[in-house]
């Protein structure tokens, strides 16, 4: 069981994070977060890629990420998102 919280740069939590884990065989597991920011997530012992994407946040990733631990053994992922800086323009026509 891995669990974790996603916070921006100033520690705040951000919600509505896209969080997922691929394994080397290409399998893609989703964790979801609940309304205060954290996600728990049973994954099976392996190699994965984490990836965490979120509205106004540069994209997160993590690769060779080793879960060491099964069944009712914990670990612990938090995720920190950095602020994107990519501008955004309003055209008026």
């Amino acid at each position: 069981n891995l669990s974790g919280t996603v916070y921006d740069q100033q520690g705040a939590v951000v919600l509505g994070t896209k969080i997922s884990f691929k394994n080397k065989q290409g399998i893609e597991y989703l964790a979801k977060q609940n309304l205060e920011g954290k996600f728990s997530i049973d994954l099976p012992i392996g190699i994965y890629h984490i990836e965490a994407t979120a509205n106004g946040f540069e994209q997160y990733k993590v690769k060779n990420y080793r879960i060491v631990a099964a069944g009712s053994r914990k670990m612990f992922f938090d995720i920190v998102l950095e602020v994107s800086d990519v501008e955004t323009q309003i055209k008026i026509v």
